[in-house]
């Protein structure tokens, strides 16, 4: 501001909204202004300027703007996106310094912003403030939408017949399972399909729905699927008991065909006698971001307390949600305590960030990732969290450029090809992982395979529908008398070596590289395939001939 103001209105408007009024007393002096507003359009048209009212102008009163930052943020207003946590995170009035604190080099150097405030953002301890910050935050209509619940198969009226069941012969039914009604069970290889239409504009779903597993469920996968594309892939590990999962994914249209089904997670197949169920099936219809939910208190998005975004539902608003008190879910009960949901409740939680699953078993479980699609991810380079096994396994290390046939399922450490030609999978470069030993054992295989490591100097080179045994040090199955074994690999960049130690019979060798800067891990198949890792690898023993 140049010269005297005595209070003139400083105003920013979007579009035609009004989203920041000030009135602002100063001579020759500035102001730093930060102001977060909700915003989900394409193009964005701000308007600043001054309004003295009736309020006297001095004549060499002037005015103007330097330092313009917009950060578009995937976040709610008064948080950012934390890439160290990689979630969103709360940040208060000044998201610029939080933001600044988390992601420096991302958001500000890489970018050569030198801006002139970002000073006052290098305390340790918060921003250093001088007494000339200004902040606001606009949050749109308070009739927005606020978010809608879709409620399914609950209550004592079970009305399933807009439901499908596909690979079983079993017709429609419900029955009572562990005090529950439930739809079904059915066979393991059933698919339960549900097609919803005409859905209002959104951003996000988050589901809500009780599962029933009948008999041992150990090693099989659940499997929800939206519109074709898989949102989660694990293993709940239950027997004969049910979990509550809440499921979360980003969904846009208006149509959602949803698919519940479950798949081995071994080379075992399917376990004889093993069914599965569903009941008290809610989706939240949300105009927000994932792990955050439209509060009416606030009237925009804000970040969830906890891992359940139907928590937050019910603690905020739970007869807006579920206004018919006969059709609420059961789960409504473990919600409703301001306590917070009972550590012992049987709790799962899931985020789908592209192809990245983050699973949560139990209230205070340690997330889990899941790679639902390592080619897609890893073909543009995006890094992610370690992939753990279990707390004594990190198989991230086989994380890499991958046919779309080869499947890992790193929870029970399988690398497996459902292919009928070559499948290759290029993981980690060994420095980048630091690992310089691992376990291996060859499972079922209709073909060959071979574990180890190739040498190269760019992976995104090598043809991953090719042989490559010629361009790797590996141990491959069709090479051994007694391909049922155990293998301890150990990598030495001393004497650029890897041995290949075979845990039962004397098959081991030594191979030698050039140089381990270029090394990176693999697994190679002919036709399908599993080979064991880590836990499943520490528990193989060989099978002994009749």
């Amino acid at each position: 501001g140049v010269g005297s103001w005595n209070n003139l209105n400083f105003y920013t408007m979007l579009g035609g909204a009004k989203i920041l009024t000030r009135d602002i007393t100063l001579n020759n002096d500035f102001r730093d202004i930060e102001l977060q507003f909700t915003h989900s359009a394409q193009t964005i048209n701000l308007i600043f300027g001054i309004n003295a009212g009736s309020n006297k102008v001095d004549s060499n009163a002037g005015w103007a703007i330097s330092n313009l930052v917009l950060h578009m943020s995937p976040c709610s207003i008064k948080s950012t996106y934390n890439v160290l946590q990689n979630t969103c995170m709360e940040a208060g009035n000044t998201a610029m310094y939080s933001l600044y604190r988390s992601d420096y080099y991302g958001q500000f150097f890489k970018n050569a912003m030198n801006l002139i405030y970002l000073t006052k953002f290098q305390g340790l301890f918060g921003l250093k403030d001088d007494g000339k910050e200004i902040y606001n935050s606009w949050t749109a209509d308070k009739n927005a939408f606020q978010g809608k619940v879709l409620i399914e198969l609950t209550g004592q009226n079970y009305d399933f017949s807009n439901w499908q069941v596909r690979g079983t012969r079993q017709a429609p039914y419900t029955s009572q399972l562990y005090g529950s009604t439930a739809f079904g069970p059915y066979e393991s290889g059933a698919v339960l399909r549900r097609v919803f239409t005409g859905l209002p504009d959104h951003s996000t779903i988050v589901g809500r729905v009780r599962i029933y597993l009948v008999g041992s469920w150990i090693d099989q996968n659940t499997v929800l699927q939206a519109n074709g594309v898989t949102i989660f892939h694990y293993v709940l590990g239950t027997t004969d008991n049910y979990q509550d999962l809440e499921f979360s994914f980003d969904h846009t249209g208006s149509t959602l065909d949803l698919a519940f089904l479950t798949s081995t997670g071994s080379a075992i197949g399917a376990r004889d006698g093993i069914k599965f169920g569903i009941s008290n099936l809610a989706l939240y219809i949300s105009p927000c971001a994932q792990k955050s939910f439209f509060d009416i208190g606030l009237g925009s998005c804000a970040a969830t307390t906890g891992y359940s975004t139907f928590h937050n539902l019910v603690q905020i608003n739970l007869n807006g949600f579920f206004p018919v008190l006969s059709t609420r879910p059961v789960w409504i009960n473990l919600l409703s305590s301001k306590n917070g949901i009972d550590q012992l409740a049987r709790e799962v939680y899931s985020f789908l960030s592209g192809n990245k699953l983050e699973v949560i078993m139990g209230v205070n479980g340690k997330p889990q990732f899941v790679d639902l699609d390592l080619l897609t991810r890893l073909k543009n380079q995006i890094d992610s969290k370690p992939v753990e096994s279990n707390n004594v396994y990190d198989l991230s290390f086989l994380s890499g450029r991958s046919s779309k046939n080869i499947i890992g399922d790193y929870t029970n450490g399988t690398i497996t090809s459902y292919g009928n030609k070559f499948e290759n999978l290029v993981g980690m470069s060994v420095l980048k992982s630091k690992v310089k030993d691992f376990k291996f054992a060859f499972g079922i295989l209709t073909g060959s395979a071979c574990v180890g490591l190739i040498e190269t100097k760019d992976i995104t080179t090598l043809k991953l529908d090719a042989s490559l045994r010629d361009k790797s040090l590996v141990m491959c199955s069709d090479e051994l008398q007694q391909p049922s074994t155990k293998f301890l690999v150990k990598i030495d960049d001393q004497t650029n070596s890897v041995a290949f130690q075979d845990q039962f019979y004397k098959q081991s060798k030594t191979l030698q590289f050039n140089n381990v800067n270029n090394l990176y891990f693999t697994v190679q198949f002919k036709n399908e395939g599993t080979v064991y890792f880590g836990k499943s690898a520490d528990l193989f023993q060989p099978k002994q001939d009749n």
